[in-house]
């Protein structure tokens, strides 16, 4: 009998709690939810360059070229942690089912279930799932159509919270209006598809579940199908947790949830960003129901000339360039085997 479970997959715009529901469906819901994997839309958009997936050898080539990115960016990804402990918790840890997972499929979709299924299987969950949260919004369209079955929860934050969190990690945007532009695609996207998809849709917002995690897990409960369970077991004493804590992009995840940490950008922000912010976001804010500190939209020169001069300077850092390659890094994945180069063994020289 065919597995009909859906995939649940978090969605948001990054340092909006994606990987804190991702700690909270694994612990309560008994979902494997990977090491950001983000290999599913980036390969969905090239997957033509691999040919009819109808035959065998193609899929087996796509499979290990899957796997070669995913090798890449957990080396990545995982820059100030253990990258040995992260791939215990990633798809990598499934790499030797590759041939099976190829062999019994009959396309994309099927492979990227296979994985994310057998990844599952050998953690001893139930549920499947995945999480990317992308820079920029990705089409949730090119999800689904790389599944049979899936259901997103999207994960939304004060966007001047996010903004804060976002800046001071290392793969973060360097100006205020990136993270405002970045994140109302976000929202405006997400919430558009899940107006025209209420089955396979739920929205959280980050200050509701710090605030009321008890009442937010049972609307998931209900949504999912499922009960809660290991209720009374923190989920942050999981070996995944304390994993990711390692590192100072999410040392919060091995301790209980602080209501502090919510609405920080009324004393930390300065003015101006608050004013960029709010300038950019204002009608997502109004819908969503976020406090504002001005009356009406900041429309002053001012504010206008510094968002056009953050957004001119951003497209100069380097990390504009490391996100450009990343979307085509499945095509030089691709060409590169053709020459038969291993780019991960060139990736992973200093494997920490």
């Amino acid at each position: 009998m065919k597995d009909t479970k859906p995939g649940i997959f978090v969605i948001g715009c990054p340092r909006s709690g994606t990987y804190l529901m991702s700690m909270l469906l694994n612990h309560h819901f008994s979902t494997a939810i990977p090491l950001e994997t983000h290999f599913i839309p980036l390969f969905k958009r090239q997957i033509a360059l691999w040919g009819d997936l109808s035959q065998t050898k193609n899929r087996l080539s796509l499979m290990e070229s899957i796997f070669d990115f995913l090798e890449i960016w957990t080396h990545y990804e995982s820059t100030d942690r253990n990258y040995k402990k992260e791939k215990l918790f990633s798809l990598l840890e499934v790499r030797e089912q590759a041939l099976r997972i190829a062999e019994n499929s009959s396309g994309y979709p099927q492979m990227v279930e296979g994985l994310f299924k057998a990844y599952a299987y050998k953690k001893g969950l139930r549920l499947w799932g995945d999480k990317s949260a992308f820079h920029r919004h990705q089409p949730l369209e090119l999800l689904v159509d790389s599944t049979e079955n899936i259901k997103f929860i999207h994960m939304i934050r004060d966007p001047r919270d996010v903004s804060l969190s976002w800046k001071k990690i290392w793969v973060g945007p360097r100006f205020t209006a990136e993270t405002g532009f970045a994140w109302r695609e976000h929202i405006k996207e997400k919430r558009h598809w899940g107006k025209r998809h209420p089955q396979q849709y739920i929205e959280i917002k980050y200050e509701d579940l710090i605030s009321n995690t008890q009442q937010v897990l049972e609307i998931i409960g209900e949504y999912l199908g499922t009960n809660i369970e290991n209720a009374d077991i923190p989920f942050w004493e999981s070996s995944f947790a304390k994993t990711l804590a390692e590192g100072k992009t999410h040392a919060l995840l091995n301790q209980t949830m602080k209501t502090d940490n919510i609405f920080k950008w009324k004393n930390q922000m300065r003015s101006r960003d608050i004013d960029i912010l709010e300038r950019i976001c204002w009608n997502e804010l109004k819908e969503l129901g976020y406090p504002t500190i001005n009356a009406q939209k900041p429309g002053s020169c001012t504010i206008r000339g510094y968002i056009v001069l953050q957004v001119f300077l951003e497209y100069l850092t380097i990390r504009r360039v490391k996100l450009i390659v990343k979307q085509i890094l499945p095509f030089i994945i691709f060409a590169s085997r053709k020459i038969r180069i291993s780019l991960p063994r060139i990736f992973l020289i200093n494997e920490k």
